[in-house]
């Protein structure tokens, strides 16, 4: 049986997991320094696991992504991972 592709939501929450991870910050940490609530963090990082769309706006993504201060590498990753599945 095929493994189906990932959805753009399950690319970019296991990105952010990923970044998180490697910057060494809590899921509390980021919501807050990102200026949203905390479980809805952790809903959009479970995202990925879940295989479900859960309605984040794409604001939200990008207050993550610039609290996250990505190199260009990790945000040439980001990009060329959702054009592979667009």
């Amino acid at each position: 049986m095929a493994v189906p592709a990932p959805t753009p939501v399950e690319v970019v929450s296991t990105w952010l997991y990923r970044i998180r991870i490697a910057r060494g910050i809590s899921q509390e940490a980021l919501a807050l320094r990102a200026g949203i609530a905390v479980p809805t963090y952790g809903r959009l990082e479970r995202a990925g696991l879940s295989r479900g769309a859960n309605g984040v706006m794409l604001d939200t993504f990008l207050r993550l992504i610039a609290v996250l201060e990505p190199d260009d590498g990790e945000l040439a990753a980001l990009l060329n991972s959702l054009s592979n599945i667009l």
